[in-house]
Parts: structure tokens; sequence; C-alpha cells
């Protein structure tokens, strides 16, 4: 559970402080001792040579590694506990050789290693050996016989759990032999929780070809031969993302027209430029959530149940109408990839809809690779308004920039709520009296009664104008929810139930609305839809 903390946090130094030998010439040399020696900064994951030693380079003198890595990381030890290695150092030449001392240079923390020529005591050791053993930071000068082999202990008692690290020096002749040492400190609890295999990250497979797929039917729609019909009259353009763009994006590069800002000339340049990096980035998005070896559970004659972790924290961020894109993980590249679409999103898993031909030869225990893909439909819609907008009057777009004044007429009104005051009954005067552009703008801080003006001029156009049409758009579902239900409240206006319909998004879960508010929806099998447009027409009529 500490790979993490090894990977990222651990970077170990050795900073050699202690002193500086000097040579003037071969007869004078001398020490400027410093101060102790400290612990800096060094990365062993990065640095592999910092606990790799080579016998053949230190000399006929031999020393064996303290507390070896495992598996390339640091041994794990107990807090609380003595945890203790033996090093052995062995003459292997012919000639006995001068061993000035061996020390502990230095330890972080500070004091944390102690070295020994017996083997410490543990807790069932009798009272005299634990009487009888000393440690300390180092050992005294000795000779080494020929191939006579020296044992000496290192011990390491935690207190809290962390990395320990020691720098040991061995004086032997006239070399100095250095070994470095780590531990991970951690509780039981800890290391109980710790993988028994090393951390190895899995390589990210070859993305499936999705050039030749088998299509799923699309969710059923009313009257579809007259919506056929209407759609080649009124079909959406595919607005598919520039390849120049694309390239200028993902390679990190500001198009020219965002450098420019907003003007009138580049207003749907501009706006498409930002539709074109929010794409970029919901593509990238998605790719983020692909799955390999995953089941899928029938649900229904139609449907199969596919459980998406993070669903619920909308990661990711699935709707009604995206795609999904399957392969039988055992299968190779040939074989067939099944395009479905998402029937429904509910709390932790999608419902979805495959061709016939996926739905017969599915069984329980097969296991797929997934992939998902937005649906680029309300996108697409996107760059429609976008286009659209740039044929309208500037006035419209760029109202503070207008030269012209335009002279609002005002007329009294009976208004049906009692409680407005003089700036909002000012407000509905004047958007009762505004014809065509610039728009109207109601202004003001939280609580100050925005909403309430709103409805008021909505229930005043509805109530005085016959023939008018009015759409209210909002942010937020709550938003508009929350002016359907001051619209049908109000018991003077008494607005219609056949003359008001609420238009939701068909992401939009069906239990997420009011059940009163229901009514003035449009629904097939619990999922928002836009009814078919004569049935539009005949609202009010």
């Amino acid at each position: 559970m500490f790979d993490d903390y090894l990977r990222y946090n651990i970077a170990v130094g050795i900073d050699l402080m202690m002193g500086t030998v000097k040579k003037d010439n071969w007869d004078d040399e001398y020490s400027i001792i410093g101060d102790k020696g400290e612990i800096g900064f060094i990365d062993f994951e990065d640095d592999k040579s910092i606990c790799n030693y080579d016998p053949d380079e230190e000399g006929s003198v031999v020393i064996s590694v303290p507390f070896p890595f495992v598996r390339g990381k640091p041994q794990s030890i107990i807090v609380g506990e003595t945890s203790k290695y033996s090093i052995t150092i062995a003459n292997t030449a012919s000639d006995p050789v001068e061993l000035w001392g061996v020390r502990i240079f230095c330890s972080n923390p500070a004091d944390s290693f102690t070295l020994s020529l017996l083997e410490p005591p543990s807790a069932n050791s009798k009272v005299e050996n634990v009487r009888g053993f000393l440690e300390s930071y180092s050992i005294e000068d000795r000779v080494l016989q020929p191939h006579q082999t020296l044992t000496i202990w290192l011990s390491c008692k935690p207190k809290e759990m962390g990395l320990y690290t020691s720098v040991l020096h061995f004086d032997v002749g006239d070399d100095r032999i250095e070994r470095v040492v780590f531990l991970l400190a951690e509780d039981k609890v800890s290391q109980s929780l710790a993988s028994n295999r090393p951390y190895s990250r899995t390589p990210r497979r070859k993305q499936f070809v999705m050039d030749e797929y088998a299509f799923s039917s699309r969710p059923a729609k009313s009257h579809p031969v007259k919506a056929m019909v209407r759609g080649i009259k009124f079909k959406l353009p595919e607005f598919p993302i520039p390849r120049d763009a694309r390239e200028l994006l993902e390679n990190k590069r500001v198009p020219d027209v965002l450098m420019e800002g907003l003007n009138r000339k580049n207003y749907a340049s501009f706006f498409s430029a930002l539709l074109i990096m929010e794409e970029l980035h919901l593509e990238k998005e998605m790719r983020c959530h692909d799955m390999e070896f995953i089941g899928m559970r029938r649900k229904g004659a139609q449907l199969l149940a596919l459980e998406v972790p993070g669903l619920a924290e909308r990661r990711p961020s699935l709707v009604h109408g995206d795609y999904v894109f399957v392969k039988l993980a055992s299968s190779t590249t040939a074989n067939t990839v099944h395009k479905g679409c998402i029937y429904r999103v509910e709390a932790d898993e999608v419902l979805l809809r495959f061709t016939k031909d996926l739905h017969a030869c599915h069984q329980n225990g097969n296991l797929y690779n997934v992939r998902f893909a937005y649906n680029r439909v309300n996108i697409r819609r996107l760059y429609q308004a976008v286009e659209a907008a740039e044929n309208l009057e500037p006035d419209l777009l760029f109202p503070s920039q207008s030269t012209r004044r335009r002279l609002i007429t005002t007329a009294r009104f009976v208004p049906f709520t009692s409680s407005l005051n003089a700036e909002q009954m000012h407000s509905v005067q004047m958007i009762l009296g505004c014809e065509g552009a610039p728009p109207y703008v109601i202004y003001g801080p939280p609580g100050t009664g925005k909403t309430m003006t709103l409805v008021e001029a909505v229930l005043q156009v509805y109530a005085t104008r016959k023939d008018g049409r009015i759409l209210v758009c909002a942010a937020s579902n709550s938003a508009a929810d929350h002016i359907l239900e001051k619209v049908i409240s109000h018991e003077v206006a008494k607005v219609k139930e056949n003359e008001l319909f609420r238009l939701n998004a068909s992401s939009r879960p069906y239990e997420d609305l009011q059940p009163d508010h229901i009514r003035f929806c449009y629904s097939v099998d619990s999922i928002f839809k836009c009814p078919p447009l004569d049935a539009l027409i005949k609202i009010g009529s």
C-alpha cells in the first residue's frame, strides 16, 4: 500500500559534509572537519546505482550489503520492533588488512541505526545476554587476518512510520567503502494490506478498429416514417472537425481566432473554435473510461445491462443515445465489433441495445472489451446554432455596441401579482413594449425578484396576446422547473394545461421530475422525447 509513497515521495541522498580530504603534495595530507553528515536528495528509484555494488572494484575486502532490496524496494519493518541484519567483512587477500573503523556516517531520522559486534538480543533472550549487549554508532579499528571474516550487526528500531535511511563507512587500508541502507517502517495493519506482488503498470492494449461494425437499432421514435420524410428537408449537417484544427489543438496551440478576441466579423469562427476544443476534450475523457474483460447481463429480451464504475459520480458522463462499441475479449481483430446505443442510464449501470445478432449469441458469461463514444447530435446542433447566429443582426449579437436607439411605447397593465414593486412594474412595462432587437435585460442580485418579474411578463403576454408564442429557456432543469411551477400555480392567470409544454433533454432521469409536472412533458418508456411536429403545432390551438 506504500507503492505510491515509495514511487513519488522517497528521495534520499547523501551530502558528504562530514569532512573534506585535501592534498597539497604527496607527503602532506590533512582533513578539515565539517558538520555532521546529513542526508540530502537522491531518488533511488531513478538512480539504480545507489545500492548496486561491484566487489571487484572494492578491492580484496568484500563487504556484504545490509538490508538488501526486495523486488527493487526497501525491506519493510514493524514500528516499535528492533530489526537487525548481519554484515560480513571478509579479507580475501593473503596478507593482513587494517580495518581502521566502521561508523554510521549519517542516519535519517537521526540516531535511528546502531552497530554492534554481538547479535542484538531478542525479547526471549536471557537476562545476562541483554545486560552484556553493547551498541554504538561506530566500531573500533582492528586487523583482519588473511581470509578472516568479521561479522557485525546493524540494527534499527523505528518509532514511527516512514522511510529510514543510513550511510555506513568502512575504512579499510587506504580506501573507504560505503553502504547505503533503506528501510520502510510500517505498522502491522498497513503491512498486512501490502500487495505480495510488485507493482507493474498494465500495458495499454491496442484499441480495436471500429471502421467496420454491426449497427444497432436506435431507440424507437414516434412516427418514424414521417420523421424520415421531414429529415430529408431538415437534415442536420455533420459538422466534422477540420483536420487542421484538430492537429493545431492536439499540438497545444491556440487558434488565431481566439487570440483575436470576439468581434462582429469572427462571431461564428470564434465560437466554433471553442466548440471544437470542447469536443476534443470530450473525446479524450471518453477514452479514459475504456474497459476490458467486462461482462454484461441480459435485462429483458432486447437490452443488456453493463455495470460502469464511477457512473454515479458521472465519470464517465453517459447519457441516453450515446454509443458503445463492444468486442469479445478473446476474439481476434478479424471478429465483428458491435456498435450499440445507451437506452437508459441508471444508478450504477447502463442499459444497452445492440443488433439482434449480438443479443442472440450473447451469454452472461461472455467477457467484452468496451469503448464509449458520445453522440454528436447535440454538439452538431450547437455548431448549427453558431453558424445560423452569424446571420443575425449585429445589434442582437452585440447590443452594447448598438448605436441605434429605439422608442419603446409602454402601456398600463393590470398585474397578476399584487406584490410587484415599482422597479418590477416598470420592467414588465418595458418588456411588453419591446419589439425586435436588441433584447431587454433584467439585472439584479439574488433575491431581488427577477424570476417574479419574468413570470409576470410571461403571464401578461399569454393573457393579452392571443397569437403570441412564448419560449422560456433556462440554464438548468431546476430553474426551468421553478418557472414552470410559478406559472401553473398562479391562481389568477389560470394557464390551460393543453397550452403549456415542458421540454426535457432525453438524458434527464425520469425520476428527477416532480410527479405534478409530468403531465406537461412527453416521454416514451420513461425516456423524455420531443413530441412529433404536428403535436407541437396543436399546443394552444
